[in-house]
């Protein structure tokens, strides 16, 4: 048998795993609660809609705290860690120096230089 043959046959699993795993999960989780709630309270029928509104919801609201919070952090320690592009972004906001004349960018200037350089080279 090819060898690459195997190898897709792998990835291509790995990929249908990755898309149906989670579908799997949850709906063992909504028959695990309804097994360990089994009451009258309320009918199966109804039970269904209202935990897969309720998890979509909760899915959707820590996504959005990640992408804000999370996300936004990353990129922030991200570029302070880029010294090579924050001096390149300051000799361009040099050369720019004299068309701008508001403080918030002499501001960003200043951050970006302190930023791009060592307290030894300045």
């Amino acid at each position: 048998m090819d060898k690459t043959f195997i190898k897709r046959r792998y990835t291509e699993s790995r990929i249908g795993s990755v898309t149906l795993n989670p579908i799997m999960a949850t709906s063992n989780f909504i028959m695990l609660i309804w097994l360990t709630i089994q009451t009258d309270v309320i009918p199966f029928w109804l039970f269904i809609p209202l935990m897969l509104i309720a998890l979509i919801s909760l899915v959707t609201f820590v996504g959005y705290k990640f992408r804000t919070i999370q996300l936004s952090t990353d990129e922030d320690i991200k570029y302070e860690k880029q010294a090579d592009f924050n001096r390149t972004l300051y000799h361009i906001m040099s050369a720019l120096d004299n068309d701008m004349q508001n403080k918030s960018f002499y501001d960003r200037m200043d951050y970006v230089k302190k930023l791009g350089y060592d307290k030894t080279e300045l």
